[in-house]
């Protein structure tokens, strides 16, 4: 409320709304809550739209790579249905009617033009965004309580959870065929770097030139865990040449920072996880191979580590797990690459090109 004088020298005074609601006593209820914590009106922050972008403008300065900002974007693009409600307005259930019916449209492949549901790592994702927004909001006396900590993934975290434990490894008929056609199939070469590197598809589109050392046989990178971020992998043989080749193209040809990159006219653009996840069903499709997800890949390393009888800690240091406390990740990464690159040439896939090195 604000009073002021009008011409004739009257007091006048100016009501602002905080909102509109369907029923009466919803509106008192707002209106008693208005008045039990007040907020500034003339707040530039009030719808959605506003929250996201007064909150990026802080916390996308704190992220480490653009990767984990595309990460952000994407899952707010399946928003859009609360870009312009006021974010006082919002409860549980728009934020779950965004995960569940949200959607953006495809721009590129065969389904160009088509609606795009949000997955079930999407919806995690859309909830983790509007976790952080809300507490943003809450801090700052934007909104009375965050609607998006007010319910929890439990179905949601069960449906990926049974999808994970669906991941099996390609068999050797399979991983030969994906060598019989890797240098006509665009990306089947990525897939294979990723079944004899153990690194997880995101790892995989984030990894940089500067962390490949082709003549020395090894290559850093990794996230998520302590264990597994900045970790040591030896270049399987096989793939030493894939490798070579993608490092060459993408230094030299592209100029770019990363190892893997996407063919865009004249120059490239880097890769995400869904540029990989559809460039993944693509080759899949063509190949026609069913049950699988990128996330296989790694499952495919960790089988075939086992059954070729490389040492648990071999495999714990060149897939990131957990470590006992008596042997450290950084000691190995100082003092045991030959012994990580011997283990890991114990290792056959089938259908490999390369020469393999026992030495």
């Amino acid at each position: 409320m604000e009073t002021y004088i009008d011409k004739k020298g009257k007091i006048q005074v100016k009501y602002k709304s905080i909102g509109t609601f369907q029923t009466k006593g919803s509106a008192e209820e707002a209106l008693a809550e208005y008045n039990r914590t007040p907020y500034d009106l003339s707040n530039k922050v009030s719808t959605f739209q506003e929250l996201y972008k007064a909150w990026s403008s802080e916390y996308f300065p704190k992220l480490t790579n653009e990767s984990s900002i595309r990460t952000v974007t994407s899952a707010y693009a399946y928003c859009s249905g609360l870009y312009n409600m006021k974010i006082r307005q919002i409860g549980v259930g728009h934020i779950k009617d965004a995960m569940n019916y949200g959607y953006v449209i495809e721009k590129r492949g065969k389904n160009k033009g088509q609606r795009k549901y949000a997955s079930p790592c999407t919806k995690e994702r859309i909830k983790s965004l509007c976790n952080l927004m809300f507490d943003y909001a809450l801090e700052r006396n934007l909104v009375l309580t965050n609607p998006a900590r007010a319910f929890k993934l439990d179905k949601l975290l069960e449906e990926i959870e049974v999808k994970s434990k669906r991941k099996k490894p390609f068999n050797e008929e399979e991983v030969a065929l994906l060598w019989e056609y890797h240098e006509t199939i665009p990306f089947a070469d990525m897939i294979l770097v990723g079944i004899y590197s153990g690194f997880r598809p995101q790892e995989l589109v984030l990894l940089r030139i500067k962390n490949i050392y082709i003549d020395k046989g090894y290559m850093i990178g990794g996230m998520k865990t302590a264990n597994g971020r900045d970790r040591v992998v030896p270049i399987h043989p096989e793939i030493n040449e894939l490798v070579s080749s993608h490092y060459n193209q993408a230094k030299n040809l592209y100029h770019s920072e990363f190892l893997f990159n996407i063919p865009c006219g004249s120059g490239y653009r880097p890769f995400t996880y869904d540029t990989y996840e559809n460039r993944f069903h693509n080759v899949m499709d063509t190949l026609n191979l069913s049950g699988f997800t990128p996330h296989c890949t790694r499952h495919n390393f960790a089988t075939q580590a086992e059954v070729c009888g490389l040492r648990d800690r071999a495999i714990k240091l060149i897939m990131g797990h957990s470590m006992k406390a008596d042997v450290t990740d950084h000691h190995y990464k100082h003092t045991g690459i030959e012994y990580l690159y011997q283990e890991i040439c114990k290792m056959t896939f089938g259908g490999g090109k390369g020469e393999r090195d026992d030495a």
